[in-house]
């Protein structure tokens, strides 16, 4: 297990050169401080960017965190190497999160961006796809991106150089006059009319069954389930 250990985000940009704006809109960077991960980080699951359960005792316990630590003013985490997932990068939350700093390269089935920031310096390597949801967050990956689908929302996306079978943006390209009118009943008895986006053209043959509507998209990567099929991801760029 490599090397964890809790500074202030200033002491941390001095020390790595973490000057991304990853850490920039907290402003105050000696009030704050990031959990730094020295050395190449492989982690068996996902890597959740969400405040419940940030700094709890089973979160202490994951990065042998010693019980009373002071964990209150933890604003990300920093990744001084390269981070290995076998999940992916979840932050569900759309209105914010703890940022994420990875100074080498990203490896993980998934990224789903959300509030929170999210930085890779170096190529990142994701299976299945990167999605996003919302406009406060954000997500710098500099390097390299080889992905399935890369879907950007109403949100700040930026690859260094994409490398994706299919490349969608919902800002310009989403048709929003094609959906289905649906009514459902609800636990009051009472019948409520939806208007449920359908999933884009240009996705239907990437798709697993279960992926019905667009909303599926973000809901299912957020979910640890699948969106594509593996036939869709066995055609992801070399």
């Amino acid at each position: 297990m490599p090397k964890f250990s809790v500074m202030t985000c200033a002491e941390a940009a001095e020390r790595f050169g973490l000057s991304s704006s990853s850490m920039n809109y907290l402003r105050d960077l000696s009030r704050y401080q990031v959990l730094v991960c020295e050395g190449d980080w492989q982690l068996d699951g996902s890597l959740v960017l969400d405040w419940p359960g940030w700094g709890d005792s089973q979160w202490l316990s994951r990065f042998d965190i010693p019980e009373g630590a002071e964990t209150s003013e933890i604003a990300g985490i920093a990744v001084v190497g390269n981070l290995r997932l076998s999940g992916s990068v979840l932050n569900l939350n759309t209105d914010g999160g703890p940022f994420l700093i990875v100074t080498g390269h990203l490896t993980a089935r998934s990224i789903a961006s959300g509030g929170a920031t999210i930085t890779v310096n170096g190529d990142a390597d994701i299976v299945e796809a990167v999605v996003s949801c919302y406009n406060h967050g954000e997500l710098w990956l500099k390097g390299r991106v080889r992905t399935t689908l890369w879907l950007q929302d109403d949100h700040m996306m930026s690859a260094g150089k994409l490398a994706a079978l299919v490349s969608f943006d919902a800002r310009s390209d989403l048709d929003t006059e094609d959906y289905e009118e649906v009514f459902r009943t609800m636990s009051d008895g009472r019948e409520q009319y939806f208007e449920v986006q359908n999933v884009p053209e240009p996705l239907r043959d990437l798709v697993v069954p279960e992926v019905v509507a667009y909303k599926d998209l973000w809901d299912r990567v957020c979910a640890e389930l699948p969106i594509l099929t593996d036939e869709a991801m066995a055609r992801r760029p070399i």
